[in-house]
């Protein structure tokens, strides 16, 4: 029998990769969550020889465990580029929050997937989850207030990991 290569997927194939793909970027990231977050090891091949690892590294920084993951696959790579791209600009709006937007992007996925698999229409699981982020944010908006020093030091301190004279120092800044 005659197997042919191609890179046409269709709509199932497509979303099963998806799927595969944003819960390993999830699972990956997970581990760093929050400021109890623990550390995760990674290595960087060698550019000559691409199996052998040359250096491993230890970060608890979801962006970094996001940014050094490999896929061999082309949905994969795509979608882990645009993840990158979103947790990107998660950093320079907010500061921090690629663990929270990657493992969000798997369950928010993963939900509107069984919403699809139920037969609700898709145009009607589109609008609906527009309506919901628009009153998620009005929710958002309306709890927030603007930053006082001790909030920028409870930040710094649950970033810096309880290191209280560096807190105390970008609060005094």
């Amino acid at each position: 029998m005659l197997k042919l290569a191609t890179n046409v997927v269709n709509e199932k194939q497509l979303r099963e990769a998806q799927l595969r793909a944003l819960k390993f970027f999830s699972d990956s990231v997970s581990c760093t969550y929050g400021p109890m977050g623990g550390y995760t090891a990674y290595s960087k091949s060698d550019a000559n020889n691409k199996t052998k690892a040359f250096a491993s590294y230890y970060t608890k920084d979801g962006f970094t465990v996001l940014k050094n993951l490999d896929t061999d696959k082309p949905i994969e790579s795509l979608l882990r580029d645009d993840i990158r791209t979103i947790c990107t600009q998660v950093i320079k709006t907010i500061g921090d929050g690629t663990t929270s937007a990657t493992m969000l992007s798997y369950y928010i996925f993963r939900g509107l997937l069984e919403l699809s698999d139920k037969k609700y229409p898709k145009r009607k699981i589109v609008n609906c989850f527009k309506e919901t982020v628009k009153e998620v944010i009005a929710l958002i908006e309306k709890n927030g207030h603007p930053a006082t020093l001790d909030d920028i030091y409870n930040i710094a301190l649950t970033s810096l990991n309880g290191n209280e004279e560096m807190a105390t120092t970008i609060k005094n800044i």
